[in-house]
């Protein structure tokens, strides 16, 4: 019954697919990445320079995709959400 518990109390995280617009540089793939992993809530980022696009796994008790957004237009870039697969 405890291991039942445990389970019940971990938080499920949930991936989302930014698109980032006007990176060119490794630079401003870890600028890019900072940024979204200081968002609350945000578990794990990878940003992927020639797809332009990062994926975000995230708490969704604590963040919502539209702070990805905001983080991405504070370091200067232009992005979207385009989509939130559920977590496995």
């Amino acid at each position: 019954m405890k291991m039942q518990e445990s389970w019940n109390t971990q938080p499920r995280f949930r991936n989302a697919v930014v698109t980032i617009r006007g990176m060119a540089t490794a630079r401003c793939a870890s600028s890019v990445a900072s940024a979204l992993g200081l968002v609350p809530g945000v578990g794990h980022v990878e940003v992927f320079l020639e797809q332009g696009q990062a994926t975000v796994s995230f708490d969704p008790r604590k963040a919502d995709p539209y702070q990805f957004c905001v983080a991405v237009r504070a370091v200067g870039f232009k992005s979207e959400v385009i989509e939130e697969p559920m977590a496995a």
